[in-house]
């Protein structure tokens, strides 16, 4: 579960041109939920998305994942939560373009070293196949058309079987129909347990998810349902 109570987030904060990002977002999200953060550009959901992703740090306030506080952790901690717990797919894919669909899969891999070659190749093999991409296990990267490539960029997402997939924008740079193939995709790992949580401007998009968070001038607005941290004072 993902909790978070009063954060706030300042960019330069201390300087003239300090711009106060998040102003005392409150929110949880349930384990199993499929949930989309709305709003314009420059409203802040891409900041909320990087600190729930453990990519970003916060100013003040709380967030708890799983009943851990994420705050003042070492850097190899939070590179481990991302590692283990968080999957996260973005708008540019971010893959290498020269290596294969397979070796850009088993990167997470490398991390943790946990694995022999021989496994890491049998899980790689395994998320391609589950997003339909095992055919192209062997093909570059560089050769794929953007649906293939956010395909590819969602199994490398899962290959650490992560309880959460977070993803910024991920139908921003398709045509319709890889976005609705997507978001299909997404609808299944959500169906078989898995907490999605879908960073958008796209309101068709965000229309598939369950819950919808709009996010305006820093402070996020939702209809029907309110976290149980909520107050007067959230301005929510």
């Amino acid at each position: 579960m993902i909790r978070v109570k009063n954060l706030n987030k300042q960019y330069n904060k201390g300087k003239s041109n300090s711009i106060h990002v998040l102003k005392n977002i409150t929110l949880e999200i349930n384990d199993g939920e499929m949930v989309a953060f709305v709003g314009k550009s420059g409203a802040g959901k891409s900041t909320l998305m990087h600190i729930l992703a453990c990519m970003d740090t916060y100013d003040g306030g709380e967030y708890y994942l799983d009943n851990q506080l994420v705050r003042n952790l070492a850097d190899k901690k939070m590179a481990r939560i991302r590692n283990e717990k968080i999957g996260i797919v973005i708008q540019d894919f971010a893959l290498i373009e020269d290596f294969t669909a397979l070796e850009n899969v088993s990167l997470p891999l490398e991390i943790g070293k946990k694995y022999k070659k021989r496994i890491k190749k049998e899980m790689s093999l395994k998320v391609l196949e589950e997003v339909g991409m095992i055919d192209a296990s062997e093909q570059i990267v560089r050769s794929m058309s953007g649906g293939e490539k956010q395909r590819v960029a969602i199994a490398r997402a899962l290959i650490n079987r992560p309880d959460i997939v977070i993803a910024d924008e991920p139908t921003g740079a398709l045509d319709s129909v890889n976005s609705k193939n997507v978001m299909e995709l997404f609808e299944t790992l959500n169906k078989k347990g898995m907490t999605v949580i879908i960073v958008t401007h796209d309101m068709q998009i965000a229309s598939q998810c369950k819950r919808k968070i709009e996010i305006c001038d820093g402070k996020i607005e939702e209809e029907g349902k309110k976290s149980s941290w909520q107050s007067v004072s959230n301005e929510i």
